[in-house]
């Protein structure tokens, strides 16, 4: 084996530094997911401030007009709504929850969300249990393989 035979191997291998984004743009817009974690004071893309960053592995998604919807791990930069919701709740890594995009005020183009902390008994009636293969991070804490974990 040489250098070249272990560039190849990795060639598609995703990048460590992150997670596709999740943008709710349509009402409806929803997934369930694993929370993995929140991230606060990344800098924003037009550096008018710092952000936080939601850490998911959805399970299960819709997105209008999306005929392949997103599964996997993903980031959501939380709106305000959100930051309220995961605040509140209280989420721990592992803990499932639904993230529903209900409505857009018009104005001031303020989002809300439904949100829905599920149990076990919940994912598994719906066939999304932690035992699915196609779920690298399965297990009881599966924040320890996130992929942006060092940020």
């Amino acid at each position: 084996m040489n250098a070249h035979d272990l560039l190849k191997s990795t060639k598609d291998l995703p990048p460590e530094d992150g997670a596709p984004l999740f943008k709710f743009t349509d009402i409806g817009d929803s997934f369930v997911a694993k929370f993995m974690g929140r991230r606060t004071g990344i800098k924003t893309k037009a550096g008018l401030g710092e952000a936080t960053a939601l850490d998911v592995m959805i399970l299960a998604s819709t997105l209008r007009g999306d005929e392949n919807p997103p599964t996997g791990p993903h980031t959501v930069f939380e709106s305000t709504h959100i930051s309220q919701l995961m605040a509140h709740h209280g989420l721990e890594p592992g803990d499932a929850f639904i993230l529903r995009l209900a409505s857009v005020d018009k104005r001031s183009r303020f989002k809300k969300f439904y949100f829905k902390r599920l149990q076990d008994s919940d994912l598994a009636a719906y066939g999304l249990n932690d035992n699915r293969d196609d779920c690298p991070f399965a297990g009881p804490d599966p924040s320890d393989e996130w992929p942006g974990k060092n940020l």
